[in-house]
Protein backbone atom coordinates (compact mmCIF):
# COMPACT_ATOMS: atom_id res chain seq x y z
CA UNK A 1 0.00 0.00 0.00
CA UNK A 2 1.23 3.39 -0.62
CA UNK A 3 1.87 4.54 2.34
CA UNK A 4 3.73 7.71 1.66
CA UNK A 5 1.23 9.33 -0.28
CA UNK A 6 -0.99 9.03 2.96
CA UNK A 7 1.38 10.19 5.16
CA UNK A 8 1.97 13.56 2.51
CA UNK A 9 -1.85 13.90 2.20
CA UNK A 10 -2.39 13.95 5.89
CA UNK A 11 0.74 16.07 6.59
CA UNK A 12 -1.29 18.72 4.52
CA UNK A 13 -4.28 18.49 6.52
CA UNK A 14 -2.49 18.97 9.25
CA UNK A 15 -0.74 22.08 7.76
CA UNK A 16 -3.97 23.49 6.72
CA UNK A 17 -5.69 22.72 10.02
CA UNK A 18 -3.45 21.92 13.07
CA UNK A 19 -6.16 21.08 14.81
CA UNK A 20 -7.31 18.46 12.87
CA UNK A 21 -7.32 15.11 14.94
CA UNK A 22 -8.19 12.81 12.84
CA UNK A 23 -5.46 13.68 10.33
CA UNK A 24 -3.11 13.26 12.98
CA UNK A 25 -5.03 9.49 13.58
CA UNK A 26 -4.89 8.97 10.56
CA UNK A 27 -0.89 9.29 9.66
CA UNK A 28 -0.04 7.98 12.75
CA UNK A 29 -1.80 4.98 11.89
CA UNK A 30 0.11 5.03 8.19
CA UNK A 31 3.81 5.21 10.30
CA UNK A 32 2.53 2.31 12.63
CA UNK A 33 1.58 0.27 9.10
CA UNK A 34 5.27 1.66 7.30
CA UNK A 35 6.95 0.22 10.92
CA UNK A 36 7.75 3.41 11.90
CA UNK A 37 6.57 3.54 15.23
CA UNK A 38 8.06 6.62 16.82
CA UNK A 39 6.80 8.71 14.25
CA UNK A 40 3.87 7.23 15.05
CA UNK A 41 3.88 7.21 18.43
CA UNK A 42 4.06 11.22 18.08
CA UNK A 43 1.00 11.90 16.00
CA UNK A 44 -1.25 9.50 18.38
CA UNK A 45 0.23 12.00 21.57
CA UNK A 46 -0.85 14.75 19.61
CA UNK A 47 -4.60 12.97 18.96
CA UNK A 48 -5.09 12.58 22.53
CA UNK A 49 -3.73 16.39 23.06
CA UNK A 50 -6.67 17.30 21.01
CA UNK A 51 -8.85 14.52 21.84
CA UNK A 52 -8.29 13.20 25.35
CA UNK A 53 -11.32 11.12 25.24
CA UNK A 54 -10.36 8.60 22.03
CA UNK A 55 -10.16 5.19 23.59
CA UNK A 56 -8.82 4.60 19.78
CA UNK A 57 -6.16 6.79 19.62
CA UNK A 58 -4.42 4.92 23.65
CA UNK A 59 -5.23 1.68 21.97
CA UNK A 60 -3.30 2.52 18.84
CA UNK A 61 -0.42 4.73 20.62
CA UNK A 62 -0.23 1.17 22.99
CA UNK A 63 0.29 -1.02 20.19
CA UNK A 64 2.76 0.52 18.66
CA UNK A 65 4.41 0.47 21.89
CA UNK A 66 4.23 -2.92 21.99
CA UNK A 67 5.60 -2.95 18.58
CA UNK A 68 8.86 -1.29 19.82
CA UNK A 69 9.80 -3.45 22.73
CA UNK A 70 8.09 -0.72 25.63
CA UNK A 71 5.38 -3.59 26.90
CA UNK A 72 4.96 -1.31 30.43
CA UNK A 73 3.99 2.18 28.12
CA UNK A 74 2.14 -0.20 26.11
CA UNK A 75 0.29 -2.07 28.78
CA UNK A 76 -0.58 1.87 30.27
CA UNK A 77 -2.02 3.04 27.63
CA UNK A 78 -4.45 0.00 27.17
CA UNK A 79 -5.27 0.37 30.67
CA UNK A 80 -6.38 3.98 29.41
CA UNK A 81 -7.98 2.83 26.89
CA UNK A 82 -10.13 0.33 28.62
CA UNK A 83 -10.71 3.11 31.53
CA UNK A 84 -12.50 5.04 28.38
CA UNK A 85 -14.12 2.19 27.01
CA UNK A 86 -14.55 -0.86 28.83
CA UNK A 87 -16.18 -2.47 26.04
CA UNK A 88 -12.97 -2.67 23.94
CA UNK A 89 -12.26 -6.31 22.91
CA UNK A 90 -9.17 -4.77 20.89
CA UNK A 91 -8.29 -3.15 24.12
CA UNK A 92 -8.41 -6.35 26.40
CA UNK A 93 -6.64 -8.21 23.29
CA UNK A 94 -3.32 -6.16 23.06
CA UNK A 95 -2.76 -5.75 26.76
CA UNK A 96 -3.03 -9.68 27.07
CA UNK A 97 -0.07 -9.49 24.25
CA UNK A 98 1.44 -7.09 26.66
CA UNK A 99 1.45 -9.46 29.29
CA UNK A 100 2.33 -12.29 27.93
CA UNK A 101 5.34 -10.50 26.15
CA UNK A 102 6.75 -10.08 29.94
CA UNK A 103 5.99 -13.77 31.12
CA UNK A 104 2.83 -12.55 33.17
CA UNK A 105 0.83 -15.53 31.45
CA UNK A 106 -2.19 -15.45 33.79
CA UNK A 107 -3.07 -11.59 33.47
CA UNK A 108 -2.45 -12.08 29.84
CA UNK A 109 -5.73 -15.46 29.71
CA UNK A 110 -7.23 -13.11 32.28
CA UNK A 111 -7.47 -10.35 29.59
CA UNK A 112 -8.07 -12.88 26.42
CA UNK A 113 -10.90 -13.81 28.06
CA UNK A 114 -12.14 -10.70 28.59
CA UNK A 115 -11.45 -10.17 24.92
CA UNK A 116 -13.28 -13.37 23.96
CA UNK A 117 -16.21 -12.79 26.28
CA UNK A 118 -16.62 -9.00 24.50
CA UNK A 119 -16.04 -10.47 21.02
CA UNK A 120 -16.71 -14.16 20.84
CA UNK A 121 -15.40 -13.85 17.06
CA UNK A 122 -12.39 -12.70 17.88
CA UNK A 123 -10.11 -15.45 16.01
CA UNK A 124 -7.25 -13.48 17.25
CA UNK A 125 -7.60 -13.71 21.35
CA UNK A 126 -7.94 -17.38 20.34
CA UNK A 127 -4.64 -17.54 18.98
CA UNK A 128 -3.11 -15.62 21.16
CA UNK A 129 -4.55 -17.27 24.60
CA UNK A 130 -3.95 -20.79 22.94
CA UNK A 131 -0.27 -19.57 22.32
CA UNK A 132 -0.10 -18.37 25.80
CA UNK A 133 -1.68 -21.53 27.14
CA UNK A 134 1.21 -23.30 25.31
CA UNK A 135 3.99 -21.13 26.78
CA UNK A 136 2.30 -22.55 30.34
CA UNK A 137 2.27 -26.07 28.76
CA UNK A 138 -0.98 -26.88 28.54
CA UNK A 139 -1.33 -27.90 25.32
CA UNK A 140 -4.86 -29.38 24.67
CA UNK A 141 -6.30 -25.98 25.56
CA UNK A 142 -3.62 -24.50 23.67
CA UNK A 143 -5.25 -26.76 20.30
CA UNK A 144 -8.64 -26.10 21.45
CA UNK A 145 -8.43 -22.46 20.99
CA UNK A 146 -6.37 -22.57 17.91
CA UNK A 147 -8.98 -25.02 16.46
CA UNK A 148 -11.44 -21.93 17.39
CA UNK A 149 -9.47 -19.68 16.12
CA UNK A 150 -9.39 -21.47 12.38
CA UNK A 151 -13.03 -22.58 12.73
CA UNK A 152 -13.28 -18.52 13.00
CA UNK A 153 -11.00 -17.91 10.54
CA UNK A 154 -10.10 -20.69 8.17
CA UNK A 155 -7.56 -17.78 6.30
CA UNK A 156 -5.58 -17.82 9.62
CA UNK A 157 -1.91 -19.30 8.67
CA UNK A 158 -0.30 -18.07 11.96
CA UNK A 159 -3.14 -20.15 14.09
CA UNK A 160 -2.60 -23.12 11.79
CA UNK A 161 1.44 -22.70 12.69
CA UNK A 162 1.29 -22.60 16.07
CA UNK A 163 -1.05 -25.48 16.20
CA UNK A 164 1.48 -27.08 14.23
CA UNK A 165 3.83 -26.15 17.31
CA UNK A 166 1.95 -27.64 19.81
CA UNK A 167 1.46 -30.79 18.03
CA UNK A 168 5.70 -30.98 17.75
CA UNK A 169 5.84 -30.21 21.45
CA UNK A 170 3.36 -33.18 22.12
CA UNK A 171 5.65 -35.14 19.71
CA UNK A 172 2.79 -35.46 17.19
CA UNK A 173 5.26 -34.77 14.42
CA UNK A 174 2.79 -36.25 11.43
CA UNK A 175 -0.01 -33.94 12.86
CA UNK A 176 2.63 -31.28 13.48
CA UNK A 177 3.31 -31.29 9.52
CA UNK A 178 0.03 -30.95 8.36
CA UNK A 179 -0.28 -28.18 10.44
CA UNK A 180 2.80 -25.72 8.79
CA UNK A 181 1.68 -27.47 5.43
CA UNK A 182 -1.44 -25.92 5.83
CA UNK A 183 -0.19 -22.61 6.96
CA UNK A 184 2.60 -22.34 3.77
CA UNK A 185 -0.39 -22.69 1.64
CA UNK A 186 -1.97 -19.96 2.48
CA UNK A 187 0.55 -17.76 2.77
CA UNK A 188 3.82 -19.30 0.95
CA UNK A 189 5.90 -16.49 2.47
CA UNK A 190 5.18 -17.38 6.06
CA UNK A 191 9.33 -18.47 6.17
CA UNK A 192 9.09 -19.23 10.03
CA UNK A 193 6.40 -21.80 9.05
CA UNK A 194 9.40 -23.34 6.61
CA UNK A 195 11.96 -23.38 9.66
CA UNK A 196 9.20 -25.14 12.09
CA UNK A 197 8.41 -28.03 9.39
CA UNK A 198 12.37 -28.29 8.85
CA UNK A 199 12.60 -29.22 12.26
CA UNK A 200 9.53 -31.43 12.34
CA UNK A 201 10.35 -33.53 9.36
CA UNK A 202 14.20 -33.92 11.00
CA UNK A 203 13.00 -34.84 14.29
CA UNK A 204 11.31 -38.30 12.76
CA UNK A 205 13.73 -38.64 10.03
CA UNK A 206 11.97 -37.16 6.86
CA UNK A 207 15.26 -36.20 5.67
CA UNK A 208 14.38 -34.90 2.12
CA UNK A 209 11.12 -33.14 3.50
CA UNK A 210 13.65 -31.32 5.82
CA UNK A 211 15.82 -30.16 3.26
CA UNK A 212 13.43 -28.67 1.18
CA UNK A 213 11.57 -27.02 4.22
CA UNK A 214 15.24 -25.54 5.41
CA UNK A 215 15.74 -24.22 1.90
CA UNK A 216 12.71 -22.82 1.53
CA UNK A 217 13.05 -20.96 4.57
CA UNK A 218 16.59 -19.66 3.70
CA UNK A 219 14.66 -18.50 0.27
CA UNK A 220 12.09 -16.89 2.26
CA UNK A 221 13.74 -15.44 5.73
CA UNK A 222 14.92 -12.04 6.85
CA UNK A 223 18.02 -11.31 6.51
CA UNK A 224 18.25 -10.28 10.12
CA UNK A 225 17.06 -13.66 10.89
CA UNK A 226 21.19 -15.14 10.62
CA UNK A 227 21.15 -17.10 13.67
CA UNK A 228 18.26 -19.12 12.16
CA UNK A 229 19.87 -19.40 8.87
CA UNK A 230 22.89 -20.46 9.79
CA UNK A 231 21.16 -23.58 12.15
CA UNK A 232 19.10 -24.21 8.67
CA UNK A 233 21.98 -24.48 6.47
CA UNK A 234 24.42 -26.29 8.62
CA UNK A 235 21.30 -29.06 9.00
CA UNK A 236 21.30 -29.07 5.05
CA UNK A 237 25.11 -29.77 5.69
CA UNK A 238 24.57 -32.27 7.98
CA UNK A 239 21.79 -34.24 6.43
CA UNK A 240 23.64 -34.17 3.33
CA UNK A 241 21.94 -33.86 -0.46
Amino acid sequence: KDYDSAIEAYTKAITLNPSASEAYFNRGLAYYRKGQYYQAIADYDQVIILAPQDSQAYTNRGCAYYANGQYDRAIADFDQAISLDSHSSEAYYNRGDAYDQKGQYDRALADYDRAIALDPRNSKAYNNRGFTYSNKGQYDRAIADFDQAIALDPSNAIAYSNRGTVYFFKGQYDQAISNYDRAISLDPQFYKSYLLKGIACDSCGRRYEAIQAYRSYIRYALPSDIEHIQFASKRIDELGD
